[in-house]
């Protein structure tokens, strides 16, 4: 599952960075060379080594488990011969970037690193190229580059070599929409209201909410509609697609017939700006919306009996469908059809690396080799076989409906080593519960999401490009932030937009706009 709105859990972090990390090793061998461990190692089938072995490995999860209690890797353990002790870095994300600082890495970095950690690290001779070992050790990544480009496109670097292995989901269930818009049905059905098609109905909607509080079962604290202003999940960033404008996310960037376009300038915006100015004048949106957390969110969104009008969510907790019910992206004036985000992460970096000082770099690789098979796989994902999943005499995975599945995101890693579910595996799932749910919504959502190619992806920068864009967005991004959320409140976008436009485009805008279409173009060229 996506680290989801439904499924966020605060990180505890496992201390002691040291447990994480191998003593140096002088790890000399060049690229194709067999280490001095080869030996040890059988090339197919199980166990993968003669003798036991141990590694140390680093991950920054956003789960609380000790991965170390994880039965998924006790039974991984007893199969392959390979102990891992793993270091949990949670959220502690300075520790993290301390470790590749100081190149003190251990035999493997599962998930947590940039694309800039990675590549300074293969620079400095810190992480090895897996392309031979890949080719050697590893049929299940060697099939799944060469059968799919696009995982092929997005871990290799751009001297040829890949230095991580990616996390794959090709699934629409996960990757089909973002968040559910979910609204509270029963309020509708009291009131005697229609779901919203339009922007204007909508509004009324979230009126009725607000003029009937402590009637019926609408609270007297009721909020309208809640959202986390800016960002990613529990957003408000679907509301511009109301209007026709694709704003994918805080970076404010989307793409149009291969153009780069940064909608924070675009003349477009004006109108959802104006919009929520009048829903945050009129009280239908509460000023915590700018400051509240995830876990705020969560609790507020979750709460029982229901204070939440309208939300944003990867699931819907109401399975009844009788409380929250999804609904559809509602369509601005002078617009056709409204716009609806889809996700770009089928194919995710650097979720296994292997260190120079790793002493046994090819029993490394045939332990990922072993997690990519698919019933290793889908365990890590979704939970283990008999608990959460039932496999089916036709082949087919069923999730197992009563499973506690909040339970679960403790007894697994989840997206966060480097699993490999293909397009063939995940036609075999048969979904229930909120995954079953969230697969029904997605198929209702579909005509409004916008097109893949219109979403900006996730390409590979230059190390320069990295840092210039780093410097680039951290002062025009606080400050388009800080001007639309001015505007959302007091207004005025209209009388200020064109001194708005100037201070910006004095920012240099021209400039990171142009950093990233020469980055898309070279990853449209690859």
């Amino acid at each position: 599952m996506n680290k989801s709105v439904a499924f966020v859990i605060t990180a505890s972090l496992v201390s002691g960075l040291a447990i994480g990390c191998s003593n140096s090793v002088d790890n000399k061998q060049s690229e194709g060379e067999a280490s001095a461990s080869a030996a040890n190692v059988n090339k197919t089938g199980l166990p993968i080594v003669k003798e036991t072995i141990t590694l140390n490995a680093t991950t920054r999860s956003g789960t609380e488990a000790d991965w170390n209690k994880m039965k998924l890797f006790q039974d991984l353990e007893k199969q392959t011969n390979i102990k891992i002790n793993f270091t949990n870095l949670g959220g502690n994300k300075e520790k993290f970037n301390l470790m590749f600082a100081s190149n003190e890495l251990p035999d493997l970095i599962m998930s947590g690193a940039t694309d800039k950690q990675i590549l300074d690290a293969a620079a400095a001779g810190e992480i090895l190229p897996l392309n031979d070992l890949i080719d050697k050790y590893s049929p299940n990544w060697k099939k799944a580059l060469e059968t799919q480009p696009y995982i092929k496109k997005m871990a290799t670097m751009k001297d040829g070599k890949i230095y991580s292995l990616p996390f794959i989901r090709m699934d629409d269930n996960n990757s089909g929409i973002r968040d559910q818009f979910l609204i509270n049905v029963k309020w509708l059905k009291e009131l005697g209201l229609k779901q919203p098609v339009t922007t204007e109905d909508f509004y009324q909607v979230l009126k009725a909410f607000k003029d009937n509080a402590g009637k019926g079962s609408i609270p007297k604290n009721v909020m309208p509609w809640y959202y986390l202003w800016n960002q990613y999940v529990g957003g408000n960033f679907d509301v511009f697609g109301f209007f026709g404008v694709l704003v994918p996310d805080d970076k404010f960037i989307s793409v149009s017939k291969g153009k780069v376009q940064f909608q924070a300038i675009n003349p477009a915006i004006k109108e959802p700006i104006k919009y929520l100015n009048r829903l945050y004048k009129e009280g239908l949106i509460p000023p915590e919306s700018f400051t509240d957390d995830m876990n705020t969110y969560l609790a507020k969104t979750r709460s029982n009996p229901p204070v939440i009008g309208v939300f944003g969510s990867y699931f819907n907790t109401d399975l009844t469908e009788q409380i929250y019910d999804a609904m559809m992206p509602v369509k601005g004036p002078g617009v056709e059809k409204p716009l609806f985000r889809q996700q770009t992460n089928t194919v995710v970096r650097n979720y296994f690396s292997i260190s120079k000082n790793n002493k046994f770099p090819e029993a490394s690789m045939r332990w990922a080799d072993v997690v990519a098979e698919p019933d290793w796989t889908i365990q890590a994902m979704y939970g283990s076989y008999g608990a959460y999943l039932d496999k089916q005499a036709d082949n087919k995975i069923k999730q197992i409906p009563e499973a506690d599945q909040v339970v679960k995101i403790n007894l697994i890693p989840g997206n966060n080593i480097p699993l490999l579910m293909t397009p063939d595996l995940m036609s075999r799932m048969v979904w229930s519960g909120a995954q079953e749910q969230r697969g029904k919504n997605v198929e209702k959502y579909k005509s409004y999401v916008a097109p893949l190619e219109d979403f900006y992806p996730p390409v590979v920068f230059t190390p320069e490009q990295t840092s210039r864009l780093a410097a680039l967005s951290t002062d025009i991004m606080g400050y388009t932030n800080k001007t639309l959320a001015k505007w959302v409140v007091d207004g005025g976008i209209d009388q200020e937009w064109d001194a708005y436009v100037k201070k910006v485009k004095d920012m240099n805008s021209d400039e990171l706009v142009k950093i990233y279409q020469e980055a898309l173009d070279l990853f449209n060229k690859n």
